[in-house]
């Protein structure tokens, strides 16, 4: 039998690691057989993103213990480490009992992850969060000596998606869905048309739609330059291929048409929220994390529009403090919930300044908006909340921001079937 929602669980004792496909009863497994000095017990949770609970048995009584974690990511060693106290009977719940010292601060069993920090200068690429890791969790006595021990597979898991790349008649991207969303006779879905920001091609926003798709949603993801046959960057991009974008999708027999999200990032939010402004017969809302709500001038072609539309340069602002007023999108006409997100040590560009500002034209509107200001977080919201920071800020803030911000998407994508 096994508990709803959960998936096989690991539990590491003195060192040798069993795994148990259930759990008797459903219930915790409170310590180690055979009298063991320790053990570490690791289960899924049937949630995006395959957070964890992690708790640790069989301990001496009110004893201090160090849960440490090693990982080798992008070929650079990252390490967490924090020490707990066992309660009376010798057990620590990572989501009940915080640290009393180390590199992180809260009740969580993903700190382990999401705090691992880099040796030395190196940083992983943006393109290694797509990459499954190994994990492993030790668990040590205040002496040192080890007690347990179990390696845990993280990183971005697609099992069981569909990925098909796009080029179809200019249209370049990659289109990932739940395998169960193409078999026949499939309830169609809630989807959503991801957009990436100023690094160009397809990477940021495949990882994205991967994630989606893992999360129950069909999603495809678009590049607009940086690929090849595209502009090599962001200037006089025309708005039309979006449409067409959206169009694609709304066609594809997974995807329910009446609900199609755009789902921009940094400056592919902009993007976004045009399309929900002046196309709100084609969209839903939509999704803009660490976007504006006006269309910006180019990067690094600051002298040049962005965008076209019909041909034309699109109006464009350059300067945070002073938007040109012919740039800024008119919000009146949104049908559906929108979410906005910024970080505070973003360090890209003035990400809440450009938040507060739409979040005010959307409230004046009456519109069903969210905002979460991620406070000490950077630009990199939208990424695996469980995966460790990599902007250089602080860890704990950045993975608190990302869990609000993909807690907040998933509430505004609803359900991905109606139940029809």
């Amino acid at each position: 039998m096994r508990c709803a929602g959960a998936r096989p669980v690991a539990i590491a004792v003195g060192l040798a690691v069993v795994v148990i496909a259930s759990l008797v009863g459903c219930a915790p497994q409170t310590g180690p057989p055979g009298g063991s000095k320790g053990g570490i017990l690791v289960e899924e949770r049937g949630e995006p993103f395959r957070p964890l609970d992690i708790r640790l048995s069989g301990l001496e009584p009110n004893s201090t213990v160090t849960l440490s974690a090693e990982a080798t990511i992008d070929w650079i060693m990252h390490r967490s480490e924090a020490a707990f106290v066992a309660n009376g009977v010798g057990e620590i719940d990572l989501s009940e009992t915080a640290p009393v010292e180390g590199d992180w601060s809260v009740a969580d069993p993903m700190a382990p992850f999401w705090a691992l920090a880099p040796e030395g200068t190196g940083v992983p690429s943006f393109g290694s969060l797509g990459e499954t890791y190994e994990v492993e969790l030790t668990l040590s006595s205040a002496d040192g000596e080890e007690l347990a021990s179990t390696v845990v597979t993280r990183g971005t898991q697609f099992e069981g998606l569909s990925i098909e790349p796009v080029d179809d008649d200019g249209l370049i991207g990659e289109f990932a869905a739940p395998a169960a969303a193409g078999v026949p006779g499939a309830e169609p879905r809630a989807a959503a048309l991801v957009i990436s920001g100023s690094e160009g091609g397809i990477g940021g926003a495949r990882l994205v739609a991967r994630q989606l798709a893992a999360a129950g949603y069909p999603a495809l993801a678009v590049s607009y330059f940086g690929s090849p046959g595209q502009p090599t960057s962001l200037a006089e991009i025309p708005l039309e291929p979006f449409l067409t974008a959206v169009e694609w999708l709304r066609a594809r027999p997974e995807v329910d048409p009446e609900r199609v999200t755009p789902f921009g990032i940094s400056r592919g939010g902009e993007v976004a929220l045009w399309l929900a402004s002046v196309h709100s017969d084609l969209v839903r809302g939509a999704i803009a994390p660490v976007g504006a709500g006006e269309l910006w001038c180019g990067y690094p072609e600051w002298r040049r529009s962005a965008w076209t539309l019909a041909g034309s340069p699109t109006p464009c602002t350059i300067d945070p403090a002073d938007p040109v007023p012919a740039s800024v999108l008119d919000l009146e006409n949104v049908d559906g919930p929108l979410v906005l997100a910024c970080g505070t040590a973003d360090t890209l560009w003035d990400s809440c300044r450009l938040m507060d500002r739409t979040l005010g034209r959307a409230t004046s509107a009456g519109l069903d908006v969210t905002a979460i200001t991620g406070d000490g977080a950077s630009h990199f919201i939208a990424t695996d909340p469980t995966q460790p920071a990599f902007a250089g800020t602080d860890a704990a803030a950045d993975a608190a921001a990302r869990a609000e911000f993909w807690s907040a998407a998933i509430r505004a994508l609803g359900p991905p079937t109606d139940g029809r």
